[in-house]
């Protein structure tokens, strides 16, 4: 049965693909998530197929919400066009040999998350998907000097494995959750496999954060040998690195922060999470305005 809140542009014929996800919002830390899937979508010849009636999931009103309002294009008086912000649905049909996927995109939902999660593993039951992949980006106190941290989530034993196969370190974590982990109880209790991996990202890097792209990629080709260029996402991640070294080096302070974090990395020590001084943030930000 056709879900009246999701569009079909055109119904896409896929071997048993791999559904791969992706939101802003909550669980888009430096970016890394949505900024990843773009990179996935401009390498690959996708083809939007779908996309979700936006009113019953996002409410526009909400502080913080100015984002997710419908965007539009005014000249000399005319609306040229009018478009809203909202889940995206591409499908990608591999050359033999290849791994057909479906790519989804958007603003995670401020409301009916029961619905949506319905919706989406209705799609992934239908379209026989073998293994969904979940996004995300947490803010951490590491150093971007070390390797990208990526740890996962996954809702079946046989996935943890082999998430542990790839070197990809456990999560443990208690708190408030993201729609992630709605979707994964929910299709385990579909029996769909699904993992969540999680891009740690420094916390003195507010804007998007390239590195952290390209290692998820990595991790991400890895895990699923969906083999996507990534060359792209190197050169932004080698100029992102760049530009962070030039920024730190103006000030001692951030340099001598810097290595704190690099001895305590060092050590092995796990971060809790907590954010750093702001004021480091702030300078930072300024130093990347300056540049």
């Amino acid at each position: 049965m056709e879900d009246a809140s999701l569009t079909w542009l055109e119904k896409p014929v896929l071997n048993k693909p791999l559904m791969i996800m992706a939101f802003s919002g909550w669980a888009n830390a430096g970016e890394v998530p949505s900024s990843s899937l773009w990179y996935i979508l401009s390498r690959l010849d996708a083809t939007l197929c779908a996309e979700l009636q936006s009113d019953d999931f996002y409410v526009y009103l909400n502080t913080g919400s100015e984002n997710k309002r419908p965007m539009v294009n005014i000249k000399d008086g005319m609306i040229q066009s009018y478009s809203p912000v909202t889940l995206n649905f591409w499908s990608y049909k591999a050359p033999p040999g290849g791994r057909d996927l479906i790519l989804v995109s958007g603003p995670e939902p401020e409301q009916r998350w029961n619905r949506l999660t319905d919706l989406i593993l209705n799609m992934a039951k239908e379209f026989e998907v073998e293994k969904i992949v979940v996004l995300g980006g947490s803010f951490d106190a590491i150093p971007h000097t070390a390797p990208t941290r990526v740890t996962g989530v996954a809702n079946f034993l046989s996935e943890k494995e082999e998430l542990k196969e790839h070197n990809i370190e456990m999560v443990n974590y208690q708190g408030p959750s993201s729609i992630h982990t709605l979707l994964m109880v929910n299709a385990a209790r579909r029996n769909i496999p699904m993992v969540s991996l999680w891009a740690h990202t420094p916390h003195y890097i507010q804007v998007t954060n390239f590195i952290g792209c390209y290692n998820l990629m990595l991790k991400l080709n890895e895990l699923l040998k969906i083999n996507i260029d990534l060359d792209v996402a190197q050169k932004d991640s080698e100029h992102l690195y760049k530009q962070i070294d030039q920024a730190i080096e103006k000030k001692p302070e951030l340099r001598d922060y810097l290595k704190i974090l690099e001895a305590e990395f060092r050590k092995g020590r796990k971060s809790t999470g907590e954010p750093i001084n702001q004021n480091i943030i702030k300078e930072i930000e300024d130093l990347f305005k300056e540049s």
